[in-house]
């Protein structure tokens, strides 16, 4: 600071500004920045959010979040089903910061207003999807009005995230985890039928027996061995109707990606259907990254008796 040298007015250097109004989202970066420097490689500045269908207790939504940001912000939407909830208490005061985010997102409390946030102009997203069951039965009729073919059926679930998987990635994920027995019954006339079923995949996992899938909505086409014009859907996990419908082309299918579906020999059990679909996604998630792959001498070995449709 200097003075004038006739006793003047003091005068400033660098006279001081007015402050820049933080959004709320810029306050919860700082919170969550200041979190990760306070406790360094320690507990973890993350919160982990799931949410569970009210009627069959599927998992509908997990998500990893900041916890600095999360807490500030607030949910966006509120949840009337089970919920678990992972954080990390840090201080006394954040404890209070848990009890409203928890009561906001039960509804006890009024969601907080985001006026920075911008409205989605997306009629049905996949997370509205998720979070609500009216949807399933919107798309359901979306599919029956604009599915004109099977081609186009397979367009429409494609937008929303839906994956062909075969009956016996199903009967074999119900070997990993009984609990997908009680979110997905299969017909025994269907299994017999052969269809693929496309179901919406929620998270991929490292190994494919842990991808989580929606099967609250199943369709069941067939695209392997011989052709049907029909499409069966599943909803609630059980057999619900089912819709006729033709194919474009009586071979093949015109996309530009389709995920293949495998078929195994009989001679595979269960131990090496689960051994080969690990490294092969392996395999897929290195040659996607333009590195070599080293296959092991049993993936050598079986994979030529193995299907890709």
């Amino acid at each position: 600071m200097k003075r004038e040298k006739k006793g003047g007015v003091p005068k400033m250097e660098n006279p001081p500004t007015t402050p820049t109004k933080k959004t709320s989202k810029e306050i919860g970066d700082e919170v969550s920045e200041l979190l990760s420097q306070k406790i360094g490689t320690g507990i973890s500045s993350k919160m982990r959010i799931k949410l569970f269908d009210e009627n069959s207790g599927l998992l509908i939504s997990d998500r990893l979040v900041e916890q600095g940001t999360e807490l500030t912000l607030g949910p966006k939407e509120t949840h009337t089903g089970p919920i678990s909830v992972e954080f990390n208490l840090l201080s006394q005061e954040q404890i209070e910061e848990i009890i409203v985010y928890l009561k906001r997102l039960k509804g006890d409390l009024p969601i907080a207003a985001t006026p920075t946030a911008k409205k989605s102009t997306v009629n049905k997203t996949i997370d509205k999807m998720l979070s609500d069951k009216e949807p399933l039965l919107d798309l359901i009729k979306t599919v029956k009005a604009k599915g004109t073919t099977q081609e186009k059926v397979i367009e429409i679930l494609r937008e929303y995230n839906f994956r062909f998987i075969s009956q016996d990635v199903i009967q074999d994920m119900i070997i990993h985890d009984e609990q997908i027995g009680k979110q997905i019954q299969l017909r025994k006339r269907d299994i017999e039928t052969g269809f693929q079923y496309m179901v919406r995949l929620i998270k991929e996992a490292k190994e494919p027996m842990n991808d989580k899938y929606d099967f609250r909505l199943v369709f069941g086409i067939k695209i392997i061995g011989e052709r049907t014009n029909k499409i069966v859907i599943y909803l609630w996990g059980e057999y619900s109707e089912y819709m006729k419908v033709s194919w474009e082309k009586e071979k093949g299918m015109n996309f530009k990606k389709v995920e293949k579906v495998y078929v195994f020999p009989e001679f595979m059990d269960y131990a090496d259907r689960k051994k080969w679909r690990t490294e092969h996604r392996k395999k897929l998630t290195t040659e996607a990254k333009g590195e070599a792959f080293e296959p092991s001498k049993f993936y050598i070995k079986f994979t030529p008796y193995i299907k890709g449709y």
